[in-house]
């Protein structure tokens, strides 16, 4: 909060440099309390604005995003999670279903219909399971951490699509 003083003196400072009418001393006053502000920022060891968490969320918000979060729920990424998250082979559309071949216990390759987990929170919570399995639980928590707070909110609270994007993630991580 005292950076944002500071930037917004030393801002009004200048404004009144350039411009043909100024406050006289009173802008000059200004000018040192931000810098006062400033070196007591520095001299308490506090890290600076641009090396702040808060910071580097709002410009990760900004920055373009990649392939992944342009993925909407739906067919798309339920045959992406399968696929890289548990691990199910030639996932497929056929007569409007999603399918593909995913191993049963005994370790056959068996065809069957693959589960909407970007759509169903149902089936997302499945993947919470799979993750322990894959030993990338703290990966993934990483990541939903990452991504409830770009969106502000609680880890419990994202969405089904969500917890896909961040097992993808966690599992791409080696």
């Amino acid at each position: 909060m005292l950076n944002t003083i500071a930037v917004i003196l030393i801002v009004l400072w200048l404004l009144g440099y350039v411009s043909s009418y100024t406050m006289g001393g009173f802008i000059h006053i200004l000018l040192v309390v931000a810098v006062v502000v400033v070196l007591v920022r520095i001299v308490h060891g506090r890290k600076p604005l641009w090396r702040r968490k808060q910071f580097d969320i709002c410009v990760r918000r900004f920055m373009p995003t990649n392939a992944l979060d342009n993925i909407l729920p739906g067919p798309e990424l339920d045959a992406l999670t399968a696929q890289k998250v548990f691990g199910w082979k030639n996932v497929h559309k056929h007569d409007g279903a999603l399918v593909g071949k995913k191993q049963d216990k005994a370790r056959r390759w068996r065809t069957a219909k693959v589960p909407q987990h970007s759509t169903e929170p149902v089936n997302a919570y499945t993947i919470d399971e799979r993750m322990k399995q894959l030993g990338r639980s703290e990966q993934y928590a990483k990541e939903l951490s990452r991504i409830a707070t770009a969106k502000k909110i609680p880890a419990d609270w994202v969405s089904p699509d969500q917890r896909c994007r961040a097992a993808i993630r966690a599992v791409g991580k080696s």
